[in-house]
């Protein structure tokens, strides 16, 4: 016989005797019933016939003895039926029917649950999910809750209120998102572009998810308190800057050091061209390279100055976007960050290519002493012959390329040292965007002071009473790290965690190193932050206001 299991809400200790309203679920191949009770049905009168049209309907489940039950009046059954009582605070069983066969109640788990609390937990939800394992009878529980209180939903008279504002902010934020996702293949070359086109779809996800579930839930909240925090921080902050320093002194710091970094890099290079740490470089091609690097350093110089008031003017449109929040100040700085080290990156370039070069010329010709060379058809290496003439020629090119590689190893391993230098405050400066966007301020003031929507886990505490288990459920709250996970909101994007095996390697070889970036999915950008509408079957172009 299967295992019954039953669930009663706590909120049935101060109601008088009468049907139960629930939800049976059945899994005949785990051996188990799970019974759900949601409530008690009202009734208006003891008329035994108000009883029967109680009881005839679909979603009663059971009949509830309370303490000041002194008349038993017949209580009909169905083919799975239950009937509970509760003695001196604790819930028992009188009896249970399974396919109109009795139950023995030693076969039967009772648990006792608080029903607001798990309506009002969002993460229990999402813990016990019920697609992953539909027998789990917490998973049976918090699916059956989600159920009911979407069927109960009702607009409170505020979001009646504010529904058509936020109509018309997500239709104007649907409208920017449309720009931004088309120009995001030339909007991705700047961070600030990639921010404002992240915001708009940011936005948009919020104001459909709220259209769709009336109210503020746990994601939702934690990015209007990140974002109002963002905002207000970003204000402070360019107050301060604006008022401690003119908008000329803050130029002339960014040319003067711009000088001071090309100055340095410049020395460097100098000191690369003579015996660096006493080592004995090809001088032919040293004095090559370094006069070929030091044009460009003069020529980035150059530029810099000829398009120095153009930057003065954008400094002053930059202001003006700082003002929207200190993540905005964080992208502007990340764009003059990859402006000012530009011409690094153009180094860097010149020295991997000619070092992978190099390397891949090493590794061909070393064939020559193996009697050997790759197919490139079938993409294997097989045996070869080769003449005298051949191998003479191979030998002097293998050498050549042998004693010239430690100068072009030099010039590549400093470069690219600033190259990752330079990638390793960017990615800096992308993980402070994220954590602006996902700032835990809403959780952590629910965690500490309203637990109770926080709640991700719960708590069992079994008891024997009248010859079957009991148990007490209590949601509990996780960890406070577990709680701040859980709630980052869907549509921003976490940073791409660095892969330290492929980095090392395409160092070695002297492969190009770009930024580590989130993978650009233009099409799905409507459909992830419109999803919580699409779910709902919800057209935002025709919405009407009602």
């Amino acid at each position: 016989m299967a295992t019954l299991l039953i669930f009663l809400p706590t909120l049935l200790y101060e109601e008088k005797c009468g049907y139960l309203q629930g939800v049976v679920y059945d899994f005949p191949e785990k051996k188990v019933k799970t019974v759900i009770v949601h409530g008690k049905l009202f009734e208006t009168a003891e008329n035994g016939n108000i009883r029967y049209a109680v009881w005839e309907k679909l979603d009663t489940v059971g009949y509830y003895y309370s303490n000041t039950d002194s008349n038993f009046y017949f209580v009909p059954r169905k083919t799975n039926w239950i009937s509970v009582g509760v003695n001196y605070g604790e819930f028992f069983i009188k009896e249970a029917l399974s396919n109109c066969l009795s139950v023995p109640l030693e076969e039967c788990r009772l648990f006792v649950y608080n029903k607001s609390e798990f309506i009002k937990s969002e993460l229990l939800v999402k813990q016990f999910d019920f697609v992953e394992n539909p027998s789990d009878c917490f998973r049976t529980l918090t699916h059956s809750l989600e159920v009911l209180s979407k069927s109960a939903k009702s607009s409170s008279i505020l979001f009646n209120i504010f529904k058509p504002f936020i109509i018309f902010l997500l239709r104007l934020f649907s409208l920017f998102l449309c720009y931004t996702t088309s120009a995001k293949p030339l909007l991705r070359f700047s961070t600030l572009g990639v921010h404002f086109h992240h915001l708009f779809k940011n936005i948009c996800w919020v104001l459909s998810t709220v259209l769709v579930d009336k109210k503020l839930t746990l994601k939702t909240g934690n990015f209007i308190f990140a974002l109002l925090a963002d905002t207000i921080g970003g204000m402070i902050v360019l107050y301060y800057l604006v008022n401690a320093v003119s908008i000329q002194d803050v130029v002339n710091f960014i040319c003067n050091t711009s000088e001071g970094v090309i100055l340095s890099l410049r020395q460097l290079i100098e000191w690369l061209m003579g015996s660096p740490a006493g080592l004995k470089l090809n001088f032919p091609l040293n004095s090559v390279l370094g006069k070929f690097f030091i044009y460009h350093i003069d020529l980035w110089w150059s530029f810099l100055g000829l398009v120095r008031p153009f930057l003065e003017y954008s400094f002053y449109i930059f202001l003006l976007i700082g003002r929207l929040g200190f993540s905005f100040q964080i992208a502007i700085l990340a764009d003059f960050l990859a402006i000012a080290s530009f011409h690094v990156y153009c180094i860097y370039v010149y020295a991997a290519r000619l070092y992978n070069l190099q390397l891949r010329g090493l590794g061909s010709l070393s064939r020559l002493f193996i009697g050997c060379k790759r197919n490139p058809i079938p993409g294997k290496v097989d045996s070869c012959p080769y003449t005298t003439e051949q191998l003479f020629v191979g030998t002097i090119a293998f050498t050549v390329l042998l004693f010239l590689l430690p100068t072009t190893f030099v010039y590549y391993i400093v470069f690219a040292a600033m190259r990752l230098a330079v990638i390793g405050i960017g990615g800096i400066l992308t993980r402070a965007r994220f954590l602006l966007q996902s700032l835990p301020l809403y959780v952590l003031v629910l965690w500490f002071f309203n637990p109770v929507l926080t709640a991700s886990s719960v708590q069992i505490i079994p008891k024997n009473i009248a010859g079957s288990l009991v148990f007490y459920v209590q949601p509990i709250c996780g960890t406070l790290w577990s709680t701040v996970i859980s709630c980052v909101p869907d549509t921003v994007e976490k940073p791409v965690s660095v892969k330290w095996g492929p980095l090392v390697r395409d160092v070695v070889t002297g492969r190009l190193i770009y930024p580590i970036q989130q993978k650009i999915i233009i099409n799905s950008d409507y459909e992830e932050c419109f999803k919580p509408i699409n779910n709902e079957k919800l057209n935002i172009l025709n919405y009407e206001y009602y």
